[in-house]
């Protein structure tokens, strides 16, 4: 399945995947992550607390300059949750798009996650999210792999869905995440 946006599935990995000379303080303890990315894999469906959390991470100026605003954001999530994101940093910035990058100390499914990464549109459309894991592709793929494919066919067969998400598993090297594209 292709990503909209005109971005392919390895520039999307040049964008949110970690660069590991950018040294970020670790998060602090692991917690089940289960409720906060609770429908991610079923169709890019975002719970309140994550779309809060998403939609806080970035104020725009007048002249289009971003500002990360990650208190206010992390003030968004449950507060179990808190303890568990680490510092939030840009990896990329551009005209029409911001990569954000939060490390986490979570599991999801039971699967260790490392960092959320964020695609905030400047004024574009663009809205993609990748929750990076620590585990093996090969464990990934185990437990995402069913419902990504169940929901890589239900966003196929809605065809009066003007705007659908597109939602696959990409791996590099030994890195895999599940990315949610749902820009406009």
């Amino acid at each position: 399945m292709k990503l909209r946006h005109l971005l392919s599935a390895t520039s999307l990995l040049l964008v949110i995947t970690p660069v590991s000379s950018i040294s970020q303080p670790e998060p602090a303890p692991s917690v089940v992550l289960d409720d906060f990315l609770r429908g991610v894999d079923d169709q890019c469906r975002y719970g309140e607390a994550l779309d809060q959390f998403w939609n806080s991470l970035v104020k725009v100026d007048e002249q289009g300059r971003p500002t990360l605003t990650y208190q206010a954001a992390r003030d968004k999530v449950p507060a179990e949750i808190r303890p568990s994101l680490g510092q939030a940093y840009f990896k990329e910035q551009s005209a029409s798009y911001f990569s954000v990058y939060v490390p986490v100390s979570g599991t999801w499914r039971g699967v260790r996650v490392d960092t959320l990464g964020f695609i905030i549109g400047n004024e574009s459309g663009m809205h993609s999210l990748a929750v990076i894991f620590q585990d093996s592709p090969k464990h990934v793929k185990k437990v995402f792999g069913p419902q990504v494919l169940r929901a890589q066919k239900k966003i196929a067969a809605d065809v009066e869905n003007e705007n659908p998400a597109s939602i696959e598993l990409v791996t590099d090297k030994d890195k895999i995440m599940l990315v949610c594209d749902d820009s406009m």
